[in-house]
C-alpha cells in the first residue's frame, strides 16, 4: 500500500503531521497529492511524502517519495533535513522522537476567544504564507506552542473543531499534556473556588474583561489523526 501523509514543519521541526489516506498504486496517491484533492494543503502543509509500505512486521520504505509546497501545488522535492535520520514517516520512527499519529491527553483551564476578538486577529494578517493566525496569537500573547511545553505549565493556544459553528480557538493554560495516551473521552466542568482565586488573576493579566464564567477546566483525549475535538461546553461525554 502507498501511504501519503502531509507534513506542517517549520525550522526544520514537525509541527504537525497527519496521514491523509492510503492507496493501491503511487499513481493513485499522486494523482490526489498534485493537484490537492480535498484542499489537504489546507494552508499549513508544507511537505508531503508518499510510502510503499509492504504487509508485515516493521516495514517501511526505504526510499519514499517527498514533495514540498511552492506557490499553489506540491512538487517533488529531495528528502527535507528533518527526515534524514528517520524511517517511516507516516507512524514516525526515529531517535528520540515520536510517532506522528497517537492518542493526545489534555488537561487545561481554558478560555474560548469571542468571535470579535478572533475577527480583529485576522484583520492583522497578511497575504504570507508564513504569517497565519496561528503564529499571530502565539506572538501576541506570547504563548508556547502546546507540544513543546511538555512537564511545564504554561499558556498555550489551542484549536477544536466544531463542524455546526465553525471552528473554536482556546487560550489555555496547560496542566497536562501526553503524546500516546490511551483513551478517547471528553469532559469538562467549571472551576473550583480554589481553582478560580488561583488562575483567574493569571488570565486577567492577558483579558482584563475576562467573566469568571468563562474559564473552563477541560480533560480530554483523542487521536491527532483527526481534527482535534471542540472541548469547551459545560458537558460530560
Amino acid at each position: 500500500m502507498y501511504f501519503l501523509t502531509t507534513i506542517q514543519e517549520k525550522n526544520n521541526e514537525i509541527i504537525d503531521q497527519r496521514c491523509v489516506g492510503y492507496f493501491e498504486t503511487y499513481e493513485e496517491a499522486a494523482n490526489i497529492l498534485l493537484h490537492n484533492f480535498y484542499d489537504i494543503n489546507e494552508t499549513i502543509y508544507n511537505y508531503a511524502v508518499i510510502e510503499a509500505i509492504p504487509s508485515g512486521i516493521y516495514q517501511y520504505d526505504t526510499k519514499p517519495h517527498w514533495f514540498s509546497w511552492l506557490g499553489d501545488s506540491y512538487i517533488q522535492a529531495e528528502t527535507p533535513p528533518f527526515a534524514k535520520n528517520c524511517v517511516r514517516i507516516w507512524n514516525w520512527i526515529k531517535k528520540g522522537g515520536f510517532k506522528m499519529s497517537d492518542y493526545v491527553k489534555k488537561k487545561a483551564v481554558r478560555y474560548k476567544l469571542k468571535q470579535n476578538e478572533i475577527q480583529d486577529f485576522e484583520k492583522l494578517l497578511i497575504d504570507d504564507e508564513s504569517d497565519f493566525l496561528p503564529e499571530l496569537l502565539l506572538q501576541y500573547y506570547n504563548l508556547t506552542e502546546d507540544y513543546k511545553l511538555k512537564d511545564k505549565k504554561d499558556f498555550t493556544i489551542n484549536y477544536g473543531c466544531n463542524y455546526a459553528d465553525g471552528d473554536e480557538i482556546y487560550v489555555d493554560y496547560m496542566l497536562e499534556y501526553e503524546y500516546g495516551a490511551n483513551g478517547d473521552y471528553i469532559s469538562t466542568r467549571e472551576l473550583t473556588k480554589k481553582e478560580y482565586d488561583k488562575y483567574l488573576p493569571m488570565f486577567k493579566e492577558r483579558f482584563s474583561n475576562l467573566d469568571i464564567n468563562e474559564l473552563h477546566y477541560v480533560d480530554y483525549c483523542y487521536y491527532n489523526g483527526v481534527d482535534e475535538p471542540a472541548v469547551y461546553d459545560l458537558k460530560e461525554i
